[in-house]
């Protein structure tokens, strides 16, 4: 069963309005009604929060729904990417600073062979 229809089906069982469902989850109504007609999907914290919420396993809200799968699989990729990009421009920060304080400072060699 698709996500949405899950949802829709969870509220309904439970004799919510999406109202009254959007403030138990703290978002708005408007979000409720997106994610039960499929136009889009709530994030991974959201869903454990309705999982927890409403005692239902991540399998039964998730593992149904392919496009659900697929929103997470692409979540989890931009955020690794995400968390690359961070990596890699500080690490290229640190080195372009290293290479400036190479070039202003002056560096001898000693007739023993130290570098000083």
């Amino acid at each position: 069963m698709d996500f949405n229809n899950q949802l829709k089906r969870i509220r309904e069982s439970n004799g919510l309005t999406q109202e009254q469902l959007s403030k138990i989850l703290n978002v708005s109504r408007q979000s409720i009604s997106s994610w039960e007609v499929g136009r889009n999907f709530p994030d991974l914290e959201m869903i454990v929060i309705i999982s927890k919420e409403f005692n239902i396993s991540l399998d039964q809200l998730i593992m149904g729904d392919k496009n659900m799968e697929k929103k997470l699989i692409e979540d989890g990729i931009k955020t690794k990417k995400a968390r690359m990009n961070i990596i890699s421009g500080i690490l290229f920060l640190i080195g372009g600073s290293l290479f400036l304080i190479s070039s202003f400072t002056k560096s001898t060699v000693l007739p023993d062979g130290m570098l000083y």
